[in-house]
């Protein structure tokens, strides 16, 4: 697998403490000078965990997403299932810039959107 804009992943597949992890590069900044950071990946992955979102589906086995420090996002699971990371390979995958999202409410649009940042390519 071939992560985009977090630099490393790690999964604890323990009954106890399901979770996936990401470190994400420093040094990147959104198109409008926002950085790209733990908070704003976080911002996005609650967003995207809330009723009425059109990534609902993709994240039922959410059970918290955690700022570890300015770089690190932990994604909590009710339980571990082997298509934990799918969700990070799409749309879920994609994060935008909270403070431009906040200006365009509550329309969304003309926002430009990062490449899947917590992507994951499969190598074949």
């Amino acid at each position: 697998m071939q992560l985009c804009l977090a630099e490393s992943y790690s999964t604890d597949t323990s009954a106890d403490h399901p979770s996936v992890a990401f470190t994400l590069r420093k040094g990147i900044k959104f198109q409008d000078g926002t950085d790209f950071n733990a908070q704003a990946v976080k911002w996005c992955l609650d967003n995207d965990a809330k009723p009425g979102s059109s990534q609902i589906g993709q994240t039922t086995n959410w059970k918290s997403v955690e700022v570890v420090d300015g770089y690190t996002i932990r994604i909590n699971l009710k339980t571990w299932q082997n298509t934990a990371l799918r969700p990070f390979a799409g749309a879920s995958g994609y994060i935008i810039s909270p403070t431009a999202y906040q200006k365009t409410e509550p329309t969304g649009r003309n926002i430009t959107w990062s490449a899947p940042a917590l992507s994951l390519k499969l190598n074949s």
